[in-house]
């Protein structure tokens, strides 16, 4: 009877521990357009992977911030540089540059950036995620690159070897994430150019830890190492947060302020429209896909009821912009195309 008690308990067990396990498909961590994250460089000094394995925990709490980036998801027909890279219907912008990607249901892929002033395009694409994503999952990926320059042309493959070694909880200074799951990656990049007379060709080998969450549309946390020259070196961790109010999740059910815009797509002046269940501050932004604001038009005690606020937009230049309310009880944002 013991045996048969204790064998139900060890199944039950494992069923909660099964449970317990986070999966991550292309419906839940695909970014989606209108998405902006902030990157935070991390000081590296006593900072280590941590455990390995089933509902594991990691506490980077302490992680001291250095510097920040910006990522912001647009769609490629809002860049100039969409011709080029056929087939692309994700873009990630930084720092002026682009980054093209396809985006599928069963994977993230880049296909080329413009750089520098350059594009670039991989004759085979590099997979950054796989889907379904879940505890134990393995997925490899090599990808071919050549860009020319002044100096010669430069031939990059990158071949990477990924595993999900394992979920628990994540700490970090701006929370506490469960149900995360984390990827190991050791990815070798081949390094050739040919310049007449002085071929030359070398390998670097890099190994990368990273978090990522169900319904979190950016990982989490990456620390990448080193391990090309004898001792592994940690050289950079970098963690992630969402950009208040700059995203693409607020839709007709979530819009409870009836936020219009109206003409849209507009050339000189947009009205906007929505309603305030009492009399409130309330404060308008209209940001560009890169997260950068281009617009504020504060409220002072706006009327309960129907608010009507005309903005002049023949200054900004053609585009995507999207417009957030602000207000009590009110965070809504709606996309704004302004077109001459």
């Amino acid at each position: 009877m013991k045996k048969v008690l204790l064998t139900a308990a060890i199944a039950v067990i494992s069923s909660a521990a099964v449970k317990a396990q986070s999966t991550i498909t292309a419906a839940t961590n695909t970014p989606a357009i209108g998405d902006t994250f902030i990157g935070h460089f991390a000081d590296t000094a006593g900072v280590t992977p941590g455990a390995s394995g089933a509902s594991a925990t990691w506490n980077f709490a302490t992680l001291t911030q250095l510097g920040m980036d910006t990522t912001a998801y647009i769609a490629c027909d809002s860049t100039p540089y969409c011709d080029s890279f056929s087939g692309s219907n994700l873009v990630f912008s930084n720092a002026g540059d682009t980054i093209y990607a396809i985006a599928t249901s069963s994977k993230i892929s880049i296909i080329g950036a413009h750089s520098q002033g350059a594009p670039f395009h991989f004759s085979n694409p590099k997979d950054i995620m796989s889907f379904p994503l879940t505890y134990h999952t393995t997925f490899y990926d090599t990808a071919k690159t050549t860009i020319s320059s002044d100096f010669g042309t430069l031939y990059l493959t990158f071949t990477d070897s990924s595993y999900c070694d394992a979920y628990g909880t994540l700490t970090l200074p701006g929370g506490t994430y469960t149900n995360a799951l984390r990827v190991h990656t050791t990815t070798i990049t081949k390094d050739s150019i040919y310049i007449p007379g002085f071929p030359s060709a070398s390998s670097t080998w890099s190994e990368t830890y990273t978090w990522y969450k169900p319904g979190f549309r950016s990982p989490l946390l990456s620390l990448t190492y080193d391990t090309s020259n004898g001792p592994v070196a940690l050289s950079e961790v970098k963690y992630y947060t969402q950009k208040a109010g700059v995203n693409a999740v607020n839709d007709v059910n979530n819009n409870k302020a009836g936020l219009t815009l109206y003409p849209n797509p507009a050339s000189e002046i947009i009205n906007i429209k929505f309603t305030l269940e009492n009399a409130a501050d309330a404060r308008l932004s209209v940001f560009d896909l890169t997260g950068r604001t281009v617009a504020t038009i504060p409220g002072n005690k706006l009327n309960s009821g129907i608010n009507n606020i005309n903005v002049p937009v023949s200054s900004l230049p053609d585009g995507i912009y999207l417009v957030q309310l602000q207000a009590a009880g009110v965070n809504v944002t709606q996309k704004l195309v302004v077109q001459k």
